[in-house]
């Protein structure tokens, strides 16, 4: 019983920490863009460019995501990755893969050209192959409606969470 009682606790103490964290982060992200790049709030179209989900998810949370780029949910990708992506204009990832260890509901697949990370389009339901004509569909679509965007964008701005310039 009491170590249960304790199990409890800790589980409490876990949400409150991971509560606290993600609002301090959000609240850093915040005061980022607004005083650091106040000329974000002047443009006309924000994307985020990775290199992990955070910058989709804080634009989001901030309401200044305008669409779903092509690698908002995926990680472990250069900024060279993603600028030949948007050069090319079509999503040519993930044509030769593997499939690593994942402990949630999606399966995580590994583009062996790049090293980029899909950890949010493979449900365990169904076998990557089933899922890559849908998945290349996807990413298709959003790399074409990014493109478009870019070029018809005055103002852009890019947000990133990464340690390169």
């Amino acid at each position: 019983m009491k170590a249960l009682k304790l199990r409890s606790a800790f589980k409490c103490i876990q949400v409150i920490v991971h509560e606290y964290c993600q609002m301090v982060w959000k609240n850093l992200f915040y005061r980022i863009i607004t005083r650091k790049s106040a000329s974000c709030l002047h443009c006309d179209f924000i994307f985020s460019a990775g290199r992990a989900c955070r910058s989709a998810e804080m634009l989001k949370y901030l309401g200044m995501r305008q669409m779903s780029c092509p690698c908002d949910w995926m990680t472990n990708y250069s900024l060279k990755t993603y600028g030949q992506l948007i050069f090319s204009r079509t999503f040519s990832l993930f044509n030769t893969w593997m499939e690593l260890p994942s402990n949630h509901h999606f399966r995580v697949v590994q583009d062996m050209e790049t090293g980029m990370i899909s950890s949010h389009d493979f449900l365990k339901t169904s076998s990557v192959d089933e899922g890559m004509a849908l998945f290349h569909s996807k990413m298709s679509r959003r790399t074409s409606a990014l493109c478009d965007r870019l070029e018809k964008g005055k103002n852009i701005g890019c947000v990133m969470n990464r340690e390169e310039d």
